[in-house]
């Protein structure tokens, strides 16, 4: 009689989709995330350039009454916004092609990570990462 805790293995039949030559779901719904974060920090750059060119008209039609001051943030702004969103679009464009070697697993969690600083973008994030640390995932990525 065979002992009913031991666990049995699967059949090769039922074990559609687990070998580790075939792409994981995750993998595919990370590069989702990328070129979604991608696309939305493109906008946040064009925003500052937008912001930096318009500067003068955006403080003239403002309510504060020091025009001078309120200019020099719009600029300061429009610089800031532009220079993280260069980074940061940099960061999200290596992850859309990260390699499948050590390294490209350890760098997804950089963009991954990027997305758990924002409680709206956190829904997305956690089951991302979840599914990251799976073991077929470090498998795929070859860093068993």
């Amino acid at each position: 009689m065979e002992n009913p805790y031991e666990s049995t293995p699967v059949p090769v039949s039922l074990q559609s989709g687990m070998d580790s030559d075939s792409k994981p779901q995750v993998c595919v719904w990370y590069s989702v995330y990328c070129a979604c974060f991608l696309l939305l920090y493109i906008l946040v750059g064009i925003g500052g350039i937008i912001l930096l060119l318009f500067a003068n008209e955006i403080a003239a039609s403002g309510s504060r009454p020091d025009k001078d001051a309120e200019r020099i943030s719009n600029i300061v702004g429009g610089i800031f916004l532009m220079v993280i969103s260069f980074f940061l679009s940099i960061v999200f464009a290596v992850g859309l092609n990260v390699p499948r070697k050590k390294w490209g697993w350890i760098y997804g969690f950089f963009p991954i990570a990027i997305g758990l600083t924002s409680p709206c973008c956190m829904p997305a994030s956690i089951p991302l990462l979840i599914f990251w640390l799976n073991p077929r995932t470090k498998r795929w990525f070859n860093v068993d």
